[in-house]
């Protein structure tokens, strides 16, 4: 597979006496990955997030996105069509009267034609699950309806990479599931790079690859079971691990050993069955 973003070296400081929130650091990421962006708040995640798509740029280093050098101004316009983000507040980054205006927002500032821009606005409607709200008022909407009104929004655009920064931090166990499945559909149904950025251990299990940030350095990179499975690493990172695991380990705790290491709570019911079967 090919890099569809390198960082490289990256150093960053908000304020010249600031400290770094970044430090040399590197990362790549293939075309059609799913890669969850992991670590506590004030870790430095949602700051690298800003640089995939040239919202920032780096004081030292170099990031490349969908090939081109966010360092060139000449390149923004480029790299944000390809890469695409949707925000911690959907309100945030709605800005228009209804809907289907919203969706058709950032076509028109990108000069699309008016019967393509039909077109996309139609079928990203129809793709996110919003027909039959095209007139109504976004902020009427459920949280999760927002988010996705943001995504079809950002989809329009026929971007290479979608970066979730925090998107289902603010919303109900349903909406949460809502965005969830959509960046599951999106991933299979349009080999869509997926970035999530997220300090939130079950939201990162979806994702092929796990990045765990600290103090604006890479602590580690590998998949969901390799990271959250080491006891010392996720202390090192102030992670706790997934819910499924602590049960397993309170158990362990009380002498009910369960077959295997679990991470999900459907292996954990799975493991339970097992257990009984054989008592």
């Amino acid at each position: 597979m090919a890099a569809v973003i390198e960082v490289k070296e990256v150093s960053f400081r908000y304020g010249e006496n600031d400290a770094d929130v970044l430090k040399n650091v590197n990362v790549t990421i293939e075309q059609g990955e799913w890669v969850s962006i992991l670590g506590p708040n004030g870790s430095g995640k949602s700051t690298l997030a800003k640089f995939f798509n040239a919202l920032l740029v780096p004081g030292k280093g170099e990031v490349v996105s969908c090939g081109l050098s966010t360092g060139r101004e000449s390149n923004w316009t480029a790299v944000r069509r390809q890469v695409g983000m949707v925000f911690q507040n959907p309100d945030n980054q709605i800005v228009a009267p209804t809907v289907q205006d919203d969706v058709a927002f950032g076509l028109e500032n990108a000069g699309i034609p008016f019967k393509e821009m039909e077109k996309r606005v139609a079928e990203n409607i129809d793709q996110l699950g919003l027909n039959g709200l095209e007139n109504e008022e976004p902020h009427r909407l459920s949280g999760g309806q927002k988010q996705r009104v943001a995504i079809a929004g950002a989809m329009a655009l026929h971007p290479r990479v979608l970066v979730f920064d925090e998107a289902m931090s603010m919303l109900d166990p349903n909406g949460k599931q809502e965005v969830l499945q959509m960046m599951h559909t999106l991933r299979r149904e349009h080999d869509m790079t997926i970035i999530s950025i997220t300090h939130d251990v079950e939201e990162a299990l979806s994702a092929d690859r796990l990045l765990v940030l600290y103090e604006g350095k890479v602590l580690a990179s590998g998949s969901p079971s390799a990271v959250l499975e080491d006891a010392a690493l996720l202390e090192e990172a102030k992670l706790m691990p997934p819910f499924a695991r602590r049960l397993q380990q309170k158990l362990a705790g009380r002498g009910i050993f369960l077959p295997a290491a679990v991470l999900r709570d459907e292996e954990l019911v799975q493991q339970l069955c097992r257990l009984k079967q054989t008592t």
